[in-house]
């Protein structure tokens, strides 16, 4: 209806010209002030009418402060459990899917699983498909929350190879995140570690990179700071002294915080699982071993001391008893630092087993750069553990 020229009458609400003087319709007079005449029916609904609404409005947006979760970027822990916000909880619920299973997890085979299949966790959705290339497939795993959509790639092997998706308490008193883990095959690798989940209220994945052996246990708090650990061996230390089967490795733990991963290897927390790793090599690292055994071990068992502050002790132990004959082609060190391989020309060959041993352990952070071992250590001394 075109309104040009026209007022509605404060009475009936009816529309009349602007010249009019009384109401065509229900015969009021127009002459009244607007701030001297009563609100007609119309106008005092739509007050008490908007009334109602702004107050459910302003009830909506507090409810919705109130049980969304708190942001993961922040360092102070709340240990209380997360409220999830009523519009979640309802557009999921409208989905009508599946929920994760916490406990269990879920054993992903492309045999098992042809046709995609979407599970609830949290307030997210979460769809494993099947990607394929010739006779070998891969898991796609793709993760929605909030409108925005991000995903996880396993590795392309054959359609019988199991595929673990896990859900993680990564941070206490937060929604809880995807892990995938999937192996690539072969031999001596590689289980390929992804975690993706909500961070700061956005959702981001997290690439843990590929360990040799088996899938992990799930990770927990150890250290009791509120945050996941993921427990994997050290993969440097593999081949880097002896074969592969004489190779030992210390313990490498990490976290993920703020949607990346951090090597929190150096806590205090984590003592016992070096303290294992040492009574494992301890008499391993021994000139009465033959030459692959002891020159395997000793790199695992000087490292894991470093991590106890026990290097000294263990450093003098490692050189009675390498062996400096062994055929093995000892790891090169660098002149600059450089996250890529070393240019050829700029590579360090050590001369010598401890040499390179140092290199080695300064190079992934065992031991601080301005160390250097001392003499006089008692050889004689208890064992370590």
């Amino acid at each position: 209806m075109l309104t040009f020229g026209r007022k509605r009458c404060p009475q009936c609400a009816e529309w009349v010209r602007n010249e009019a003087l009384i109401c065509r319709y229900c015969k009021s007079s127009l002459t009244v002030g607007v701030h001297q005449h009563p609100r007609g029916k119309w106008g005092s609904k739509a007050v008490i009418i908007g009334s109602v609404l702004t107050l459910c409005l302003a009830g909506a947006v507090a409810l919705g402060m109130w049980s969304a979760p708190k942001p993961v970027a922040k360092e102070n822990l709340s240990r209380k459990p997360q409220r999830s916000a009523a519009p979640v909880k309802a557009q999921l619920a409208a989905l009508n899917l599946t929920a994760f299973p916490i406990d269990s997890g879920v054993e992903w085979r492309a045999d098992s699983y042809p046709s995609p299949i979407s599970w609830q966790l949290g307030p997210m959705v979460v769809t494993a498909s099947v990607r394929r290339d010739g006779e070998l497939s891969a898991p796609n795993i793709e993760i929605e929350a909030a409108g925005t959509k991000i995903s996880m790639q396993g590795e392309m092997v054959s359609s019988s190879y199991t595929h673990r998706l896990s859900a993680i308490t990564n941070r206490a008193g937060t929604y809880p995140v995807l892990m995938l883990q999937s192996f690539s095959g072969g031999a001596h690798c590689c289980n390929s570690v992804q975690v993706a989940g909500l961070s700061g209220g956005k959702l981001k994945a997290v690439n843990l990179g590929a360990w040799d052996g088996d899938q992990i246990e799930l990770p927990k708090d150890v250290s009791g700071d509120g945050f996941a650990d993921y427990v994997f061996y050290d993969n440097s230390f593999l081949y880097a002294f002896a074969p592969y089967a004489y190779s030992y490795a210390p313990p490498k733990i990490l976290n993920v915080r703020n949607g990346r991963a951090i090597n929190v290897s150096s806590s205090r927390a984590f003592r016992r699982f070096f303290e294992k790793t040492i009574r494992e090599t301890e008499g391993l690292c021994d000139p009465s071993q033959d030459s692959f055994t002891r020159n395997g071990a000793c790199p695992a068992f000087v490292a894991a001391a470093a991590r106890l502050g026990k290097i000294d002790q263990a450093w003098s132990r490692m050189v009675a008893s390498y062996d400096a004959s062994a055929d093995w082609q000892l790891p090169t060190g660098c002149r600059i630092k450089t996250r890529d391989s070393c240019p050829e020309n700029l590579q360090i060959q050590f001369q010598s087993y401890p040499d390179a041993l140092l290199s080695f352990l300064k190079d992934n952070g065992y031991v601080a750069q301005n160390w250097y071992p001392r003499s006089g250590v008692n050889l004689s001394e208890p064992a370590l553990f």
